[in-house]
């Protein structure tokens, strides 16, 4: 996993010594150890982003990473990621229970 400064300055080592079956970015966590946003938009988080791709791509390492929406993931795997996540527990959990709460709410024949 690439989730620190450290780890991203070693990634190009850690590819060709080690030869991993694939390298995980850790968004959240690199953009906080590198001090900028985890968009695509910040040049900071791209330029890592490029960097871990560039690590990977002579060795056939492939490259997952999480997304936190669909338009995220589409952008990473326009890059190069061929493992995208883009859904996680709560945010998934928050967003079923709110529409099966405004559902119950819509059909609600009690009087107010």
């Amino acid at each position: 996993m690439i989730e620190t400064a450290g780890a991203l300055a070693a990634v190009a080592d850690i590819v060709a010594e080690i030869r991993p079956d694939g390298i995980y970015v850790g968004p959240a966590d690199l953009s906080a150890s590198l001090g900028c946003t985890n968009s695509l938009d910040d040049r900071d988080f791209s330029e890592a982003i490029s960097t871990v791709l560039t690590a990977c791509a002579p060795h056939g390492v492939p490259v997952g990473v999480h997304a936190t929406d669909v338009d995220t993931a589409l952008r990473f795997r326009e890059l190069g990621c061929t493992l995208v996540t883009c859904f996680s527990d709560m945010p998934s959990l928050e967003s079923a229970a709110g529409a099966a709460i405004g559902r119950l709410k819509a059909t609600d024949r009690r009087s107010p």
